[in-house]
């Protein structure tokens, strides 16, 4: 319930209209109506192309739409698909905790209201610590992930551990919920694989074959099927984060605060682990540890972290690294329960909510105010593509937004998510220059683009003949820091038209800072100091401008 009123409240502060905090989960609805409407999986149904990564997600996303409909609010289907997996989580958490709990191995026993009170204390820090209120208020497949790894990893923990034969019918449901978790993250092999491994030491080698092949079903058949339209084995949302890189040159994938958060939990884990590990060994012989479930569990807990800091797979809203923080933190709570006294469980769970204390207040303010970026970033320049350019190409970066507000455009992706064009040009030695996007705009004749001018990779592939006829300029961006969307007509020709509609149009949390009257040579100049410098580029264009218009002022002077 604690969950649900938090997760009500950040949708309350993020204010109206209901917005997500990323654009990447419109990228999903987007493919999930242009895959029922026209069965074409891409964000529309010109261009295949895997945007996502995270097949099935976007497969149950697809079937509601089929059963939705027309009818308004499906964009709630998400938050509800995550409202639903966050109490999946915490019933699963509190299932798991109680057979540790039963299982209890220290001499004392704290009084019944004591050992109930300390589980609540753990089941609060595991949600603030992952933090589920916030993965569902992204609304996008990492919710149902946390679920879906606490699941596999203890039921498989259990299974791979266990002494005793393990029963076909357990075989074929650990098959199943690797596929599952498979088809849902590709991240899965990082639990499937521990997994397997200790099933193979333990003589289950047809347990370890179920789960291997469980895990390979769905990837290979995305695969097989991608490459068969023209893709590749794994989706392009995934080829094109591991090569593309910020302004800082840093992956897209990393953001460090939660790297280090994912690390102090991970350490604090790996020392219950090994005071438990070496009790066992001292009492039971160094046989006895391949049995036990509950180190089996840590060890796919730790193997899962230290994977994903290796990787650098944190990512904008803690969201990429969130199940493996779950499953550490319930691993270490497994074990606390099971082997240390009262005192030492509270130290513990206060050290856990102090490591994990800025990740949860930093992620609730960060998700209550990216929604009021989303609306002046993407949900208004969508709005106004949607009513001047309801059927014609238009380049952008960010899809997700565009693709769904403004669903009769043909969305055409400079980053490479969804289109494959640009994606192969971006995968090639010589990488995507700007002549090649010059050639591409041409052959696809948009006539406008709507560019977040401050990411390096997109900047520096922008072609000098197009003009920036006016930066849409917002705010804040609490989550990526730039401020300003460049509005460019692809050709000179365009640009009269474009200055007119943007005119026309009224924004609400944004202002448009306009540049349609400099001369060509200063659009010139700035199109290729954009290529050189990123951002900063457009402190010189003001600063051109205000100039030239101080020397020959213009009608088109804002």
């Amino acid at each position: 319930m604690a969950n649900l009123l938090i997760l009500g409240a950040i949708a309350v502060a993020a204010g109206k209209p209901f917005t997500y905090p990323l654009d990447d989960t419109y990228i999903q609805m987007a493919i999930a109506r242009t895959w029922g409407d026209s069965g074409v999986w891409g964000i529309d149904r010109l261009d295949p192309a895997a945007a996502s990564s995270s097949p099935l997600f976007v497969l149950v996303l697809a079937a509601i739409h089929l059963l939705w409909g027309a009818r308004a609010g499906f964009e709630l289907v998400p938050l509800a698909i995550n409202a639903a997996a966050m109490i999946g989580c915490v019933l699963a958490w509190d299932a798991i905790l109680d057979v540790a709990s039963a299982d209890d191995g220290t001499r004392s026993r704290p009084s019944p209201r004591l050992r109930s009170l300390m589980r609540v204390g753990m089941l609060m820090a595991l949600s603030a610590a992952t933090p589920l209120f916030v993965t569902a208020f992204i609304g996008m497949e990492h919710t149902p992930q946390v679920l879906a790894y606490s699941l596999l990893a203890y039921h498989g923990g259990r299974a791979v551990a266990d002494r005793e034969a393990c029963p076909g019918r357990t075989i074929i449901h650990l098959a199943i919920a690797a596929c599952a978790v498979a088809a849902l993250r590709y991240e899965a092999v990082l639990i499937i694989g521990p997994l397997c491994l200790v099933a193979v030491i333990n003589g289950r080698l047809r347990l370890a074959a179920a789960m291997a092949l469980g895990a390979a079903v769905p990837m290979a058949a995305f695969g097989l099927a991608w490459v068969a339209d023209g893709g590749w084995p794994v989706p392009n949302s995934i080829l094109m984060k591991l090569m593309l890189h910020d302004q800082d040159g840093q992956h897209v994938i990393q953001f460090f605060p939660a790297a280090w958060t994912l690390f102090g939990v991970m350490t604090i884990t790996a020392g219950l682990v090994a005071l438990r590990a070496h009790g066992r060994w001292c009492d039971l012989g160094l046989g006895s540890l391949r049995h036990d479930w509950v180190l089996v569990l840590g060890g796919i807990a730790l193997c899962c972290a230290a994977a994903q800091i290796v990787l650098g797979m944190a990512g904008w809203l803690y969201r990429y690294e969130a199940a493996a923080i779950a499953l550490n933190m319930l691993a270490a709570f497994v074990i606390l329960l099971q082997d240390h006294r009262l005192r030492v469980q509270a130290l513990v769970l206060l050290a856990l909510v102090a490591v994990a204390g800025y990740r949860t207040a930093d992620a609730v303010t960060l998700a209550t105010a990216a929604p009021h970026d989303r609306r002046w970033e993407h949900v208004e320049p969508a709005a106004f593509v949607a009513r001047f350019y309801g059927t014609s190409p238009v380049i952008v970066n960010d899809i997700g937004v565009m693709a769904w507000l403004a669903p009769q455009a043909r969305v055409l992706d400079l980053a490479g998510l969804a289109n494959n064009d640009i994606a192969r040009q971006r995968l090639s030695p010589s990488g995507l220059s700007w002549q090649a996007v010059d050639a591409w705009t041409r052959q696809t004749g948009a006539p406008l683009a709507v560019i977040q001018i401050c990411w390096d990779p997109i900047a520096h592939v922008l072609p000098d003949g197009w003009r920036i006829v006016a930066l849409w300029v917002g705010p804040q961006n609490v989550l990526f820091g730039d401020r300003v969307v460049g509005i460019f007509a692809t050709s000179q020709a365009e640009a009269a038209p474009l200055v007119a509609n943007l005119r026309r149009y009224e924004t609400m949390g944004g202002r448009l800072v306009y540049f349609d009257d400099l001369p060509q040579p200063y659009h010139t100049a700035f199109m290729r100091k954009l290529r050189q410098t990123g951002c900063s580029a457009v402190k010189d264009l003001a600063t051109a401008a205000q100039r030239w218009r101080a020397q020959a002022p213009g009608p088109g002077a804002p």
